[in-house]
């Protein structure tokens, strides 16, 4: 579980694999995320994008979590190859506590 006070960024990186483990060129596979609360409302579209794609790296990030709910929500991050094929990571969850010092 990604601990995360509501209201300040969150950025998650990692790195997609072969169907072997191996290493795997992604280069021009789409890539996006979006976070959603227990119900499987969407609660953000997160920014997605390669870090490198040819050793499979990327990050999302928010930029603003000022209007996540308070609790418990997931996500993953969905890669669409070039036929249209698509596969996600496994599946995130993330608990959003109240930030206690107010700007």
């Amino acid at each position: 579980m990604i601990p995360l006070k509501r209201g300040d960024n969150f950025e998650w990186g990692g790195q997609f694999l072969g169907p072997d483990g191996a290493v795997q060129d992604f280069t021009g596979y789409g890539i996006e995320s979006q976070v959603r609360d227990a119900s499987g409302c969407l609660v953000e579209q997160l920014s997605a994008s390669w870090i490198n794609a040819a050793q499979g790296l990327y990050a999302i990030v928010s930029a603003d979590t000022t209007v996540w709910p308070v609790g418990r929500l997931s996500f993953d991050v969905q890669i669409t190859d070039l036929s249209g094929r698509r596969s996600s990571s496994n599946t995130e969850i993330i608990n959003v506590i109240r930030d206690q010092t107010h700007g």
